[in-house]
C-alpha cells in the first residue's frame, strides 16, 4: 500500500504556488506515496493542475467549514483518511488544531507556528531564506548551493492548452504580459507607469496582454486606454493553470509583489517585479528564468509591513512614485533585442 502524506497550506495564492517544489520534492523521496493538500477554494486549481498531488481536499476557512461543527466534521474526515505524515507550511492557530483533529502522528511544522508543540518534528523557519527554500527545508531538503531553485510544475489540460492556442499570440511577435493588480495599494506601482510600460511596448511593435483577477479588469482597461492600440485585456478571464499557458507564449511579466510573479516560474518566463512598500529579503522575490526586481532608492520607510496598506502611512508613497518606468522599459527592451 503507498504511503499517504497530507499537506496543508490554506494561505494565498502565490504561497500555493512556493509550496509545489517542496511537494514535488516530497514525492520524489517518498516516491510510493499518495499526496493529498489541504487548500482553500480559490487555490485548489494549482494544487489539481499538479501531477505529483492526489487530491486538493477543499478547506472553505471563511465559508462552509467556518463554524465549529462543521470544522470539527472536517478534522474528522482527514482523520479517516488514515494519512501517516503530514508537512504544514501553514502556521496558523487553526491549522495546528487541524493537524490534532488528524490524528497524525508523523508530524512536521515550523518552529514559529502556533501552538508547536502540535507538532512531532520542527524545522527552523528562517526569515531570511526564500520561500520556496524555507518550505523545502521543512521537508527535509537539502538546499545547500541553488539546489532549491525548483520550478513549480503547473500543467494545464489539452481544453485549455486549445483555449490558449486560439489566441493566436505567438504568431503576432513579441508579447509582454502585465499584471498590474494587487490586493495591497502600496504593493501596486502606479497605474500612470504601467500605462508608460504598456506604451513602450506597442511602441516597438510589440503587443501587451494584461492578466489578473475580475478585480483588476478596470484597472487594466485604463491603463489600456491610456497605453494605446494593441493591448489584450484577459484579466478576470482566465484560471490559474490557463493563465500560467499563456505566459508561455509571453517574452516576460511585469508585475508587483505579487502572485502573478510565481506563475511567471512555472511558465519559464522572466519575471520583471516591481517592489513598493515591501522588501525582497521577505522572500517573495522571483528566482528563476531571468528574472529581476526593481526598486526605488533611498526610502527609508520601507518596508511599511508585511503585506501593504490601503493607503500610504506617510501619505507620500515615495516607494512607488519615486521608481520611474523607465528602468523597466530599458529591461524589457534588452530582452526583446535578444
Amino acid at each position: 500500500m503507498p504511503e499517504r502524506i497530507l499537506i496543508i497550506q490554506t494561505a494565498f495564492i502565490g504561497d500555493a504556488i512556493l509550496t509545489l517544489p517542496m511537494i514535488q520534492a516530497i514525492k520524489n523521496k517518498y516516491d510510493n506515496s499518495v499526496i493529498d493538500v489541504v487548500c482553500t477554494p480559490g487555490s485548489a486549481d494549482i494544487f489539481r493542475s499538479s501531477p505529483f498531488i492526489n487530491e486538493a481536499v477543499v478547506f472553505d476557512k471563511r465559508g462552509e467549514h467556518r463554524k465549529l461543527k462543521a470544522f470539527l466534521r472536517f478534522g474528522k474526515k482527514l482523520k479517516q483518511k488514515n494519512y501517516s505524515r503530514l508537512f504544514s507550511p501553514h502556521r496558523s492557530f487553526r491549522t495546528s488544531i487541524l493537524v490534532l483533529l488528524s490524528g497524525i502522528r508523523e508530524t512536521t511544522g515550523f518552529d514559529i507556528s502556533a501552538l508547536r508543540w502540535v507538532y512531532k518534528n520542527i524545522a527552523e523557519y528562517d526569515f531570511k531564506a526564500h520561500e520556496v527554500e524555507r518550505n523545502l527545508k521543512l521537508a527535509g531538503y537539502n538546499t545547500s548551493s541553488e539546489r532549491w531553485r525548483i520550478a513549480p510544475v503547473i500543467s494545464a489540460d489539452e481544453k485549455t492548452k486549445n483555449e490558449i492556442a486560439g489566441f493566436n499570440l505567438s504568431e503576432t511577435g513579441s508579447v509582454i504580459a502585465i499584471a498590474p493588480g494587487t490586493v495591497w495599494e502600496t504593493k501596486r506601482y502606479p497605474e500612470k507607469y504601467y500605462a508608460e510600460i504598456a506604451g513602450a511596448v506597442l511602441a516597438k511593435g510589440a503587443r501587451v496582454v494584461f492578466i489578473g483577477s475580475k478585480d483588476d479588469r478596470q484597472l487594466c482597461d485604463s491603463i489600456s486606454m491610456k497605453a494605446g492600440e494593441g493591448c489584450i485585456n484577459l484579466a478576470g478571464e482566465l484560471k490559474i493553470p490557463a493563465t500560467i499557458e499563456l505566459l508561455k507564449k509571453c517574452l516576460c511579466l511585469v508585475c508587483n509583489d505579487s502572485a502573478p510573479a510565481h506563475m511567471a516560474m512555472s511558465s519559464g518566463i522572466p519575471a520583471f517585479m516591481v517592489y513598493c512598500s515591501t522588501v525582497p529579503e521577505f522572500g517573495f522575490y522571483p528566482y528563476l528564468n531571468g528574472s529581476k526586481y526593481f526598486m526605488a532608492e533611498n526610502i527609508n520607510c520601507r518596508p511599511c509591513g508585511i503585506h501593504g496598506y490601503k493607503k500610504c502611512p506617510e501619505e507620500h508613497f515615495n516607494c512607488g512614485e519615486k521608481l520611474k518606468s523607465e528602468v523597466i522599459i530599458s529591461e524589457i527592451y534588452r530582452l526583446m533585442a535578444m
